[in-house]
Parts: C-alpha cells; structure tokens; sequence
C-alpha cells in the first residue's frame, strides 16, 4: 500500500484503554487544518491510517509532527494521558502522543484491521 501512513498512541498502555474511534471528529478536523491534502483517513480502537500526498521525507515528517500537534491541543485531558517525555541532556525535553507502526506483527495486525473494513464498505 504505497503511500499509507498508520501511527498509534506512544503508550502501548494505552492503546487498550484509550478508543481512539470516539474522538474521530476531532482526527478529521485536525487532517483538515494540517495536512488538508491527505486522503483515505481511517480511525481505528488503537491506531489511525491515512493516504499522503508524495512528498520529500522532510516534508511529510515535519507536517505529521505538526499533525500531532493539532490533535494534541484539541483532546488535552486525552494527551496528558497518554502522552511520553523524553528528556536528553543539552536537548530540550520531547513530548510524543504518536509512533509510526513499524514492527511487523503490529503492522500486519493493522493492515488486516484496514483490510477487513475495506472489504465492508
């Protein structure tokens, strides 16, 4: 699947606890306001998928850190929970609520989710 993107909550404690399909509103909002040329957003019960235009590395990186900015400020109870600090010396300190899915047992379970709601709709 060129070009698609599908990140989950930092905390894999939280992704049992949190739906992240109660706040789809706020996911499209925020798609609209800060990355309006992506497509086929998706939002899953631990993860959320979507369709990027193809652009530089540098760019796609820059403008889905500024996504997870946006959803951040929009569900602030929701971020402080499951949000992670990293603190490095000589760096400022770092705030994740988001991971690209990297691992191959987590990336096949969400591709077979993403697959299972293609095939119904």
């Amino acid at each position: 699947m060129p070009n698609l993107a599908i990140y989950e909550l930092v905390d894999a404690k939280m992704r049992d606890v949190i739906d992240l399909t109660i706040m789809q509103d706020i996911f499209m909002e925020s798609f609209a306001q800060a990355y309006p040329e992506s497509t086929g957003i998706k939002v899953f019960r631990s993860f959320y998928c979507y369709r990027h235009p193809v652009s530089s590395v540098r760019e796609r990186i820059g403008r889905t850190r500024y996504l997870g900015k946006v959803v951040a400020k929009a569900t602030r109870e929701f971020t402080q929970r499951a949000m992670r600090s990293y603190e490095s010396v000589g760096h400022p300190r770092s705030n994740q609520l988001f991971r690209a899915v990297r691992g191959k047992k987590r990336l096949e379970y969400c591709l077979r989710v993403i697959d299972q709601v293609s095939v119904k709709s």
